[in-house]
């Protein structure tokens, strides 16, 4: 699945889910890599909904090498839910954890 990572408002960068949980998302950035703490919003483009629902809010807590950890923050459960869902029907290959 792919994913836009946004930065106040401005698109930087399409990258891959790698894994996603209730809890947050590890996204396969390449080389860019983000400060630890920044608000950032993730698009996922794949996720068949309606035009913002597929918006989740979260703060940026890990880099390494290609790699961008993500936590969601309070955001509709409903919607990361879903979300999980489409993921695991959809790319059986990810990781998708849906334990706290």
């Amino acid at each position: 699945m792919s994913v836009e990572i946004y930065y106040k408002g401005n698109l930087l960068v399409s990258c891959h889910l790698k894994d996603i949980s209730l809890c947050g998302a590890g996204l396969l950035t390449g080389p860019l890599t983000f400060l630890r703490n920044s608000e950032v919003k993730l698009k996922f483009i794949d996720f068949n909904s309606t035009r913002d629902s597929n918006i989740i809010n979260g703060i940026v807590v890990r880099n390494s090498t290609h790699e961008t950890g993500i936590m969601f923050t309070p955001t509709k459960p409903y919607m990361v839910s879903s979300i999980l869902k489409h993921t695991a029907d959809t790319s059986p290959q990810l990781s998708v954890g849906t334990q706290n």
